[in-house]
């Protein structure tokens, strides 16, 4: 099953993660939390479902959970699967947006933020490209005053 996977790859990544909690105790719920998303979404055949590890860019949450569902009945179907499960395991659901219309529904489980949208509503605002952390490969220092950047030449 995918959570299993899942919950490996999030517990490597927790191992040195200094996210607002630290790491420690407190990171083991968060772990399971995103597992038992992920079994729910699976559960109901969402589709490329990906769990991002956010907690170094963010304070507001530690992982993110993105999933597609291919009609607005599919989106309310995943989502009401994860609220189901969330309320069996006494997870907190700090919130949902979306539900009126099913095309972009976020719920916040604090250490988790899922996020089901439709086919065209991943496309269109591309959170996995948002939420990469760039690649840093080198330091730009500004130019001294009064020389220019392209030949080094004094501008006075």
């Amino acid at each position: 099953m995918r959570s299993d996977a899942v919950e490996s790859e999030l517990n490597d990544k927790a191992g040195d993660k200094a996210g607002r909690r630290g790491a420690g105790p407190d990171a083991e719920p968060a772990r399971r939390l995103a597992a038992l998303v992920m079994a729910a979404v699976d559960d109901r055949k969402g589709v490329d479902a990906v769990a991002l590890d956010v907690s170094k860019l963010t304070e507001l949450t530690d992982t993110m959970v993105i999933v597609t569902g291919t009609s607005n009945r599919h989106v309310k179907a995943i989502v009401d699967n994860i609220l189901l499960a969330a309320k069996r395991s006494s997870a907190e659901v700090l919130g949902t947006e979306g539900r009126e219309h099913h095309d972009w529904v976020l719920i916040d489980l604090a250490d988790v933020v899922v996020h089901v949208m439709s086919t065209e509503a991943r496309r269109f605002y591309d959170l996995e490209r948002l939420w990469e952390q760039p690649e840093r490969f080198g330091e730009v220092s500004a130019p001294r005053t009064g020389v220019s950047a392209q030949d080094g030449s004094s501008s006075r």
